[in-house]
């Protein structure tokens, strides 16, 4: 880590959220300028493009989900010598309510099984499943 003196991020972010009966999901896009004042350069693992859209659909008691993260290329120090690849994730989810308090959920996380770093050296977490039992109050 290190620190940079000045730093400014100019860009413009969208976002859409829609929702129609059984089907909601949300979208948003950024685009951005993360730059180093006292160089110019861009900084350090700030993408200058990423995209997230979620979608769900609840079917009685069922909510199937899923999740697209895209991030664009980015260097990985401040001294640019170093380029972290783009990326795409995949999450999935499945959870089924029991009640208005109880529900079982399934998730699928890196469901294509990308290979991504988000910093260098820093190995990112490979498809991984994991088993909720959710309870509210």
């Amino acid at each position: 880590n290190e620190n940079i003196d000045r730093v400014r991020i100019r860009g413009v972010e969208f976002r859409y959220q829609y929702g129609m009966k059984n089907l909601s999901g949300d979208l948003s896009a950024i685009y951005q300028n993360p730059e180093d004042r006292a160089t110019g350069d861009q900084l350090a693992r700030r993408a200058e493009k990423s995209l997230t859209a979620t979608i769900n659909y609840k079917a009685g008691s069922y909510l199937l989900g899923g999740k697209l993260l895209l991030v664009g290329e980015r260097p990985d120090s401040s001294f640019n010598t170093v380029e972290l690849d783009d990326y795409a994730v995949v999450d999935l989810n499945l959870t089924r309510n029991f009640g208005k308090h109880i529900a079982l959920q399934a998730r699928l996380e890196n469901a294509l099984d990308e290979d991504y770093q988000t910093a260098g050296t820093f190995k990112s977490q490979g498809r991984a499943v994991y088993l909720n039992f959710l309870v509210n109050n």
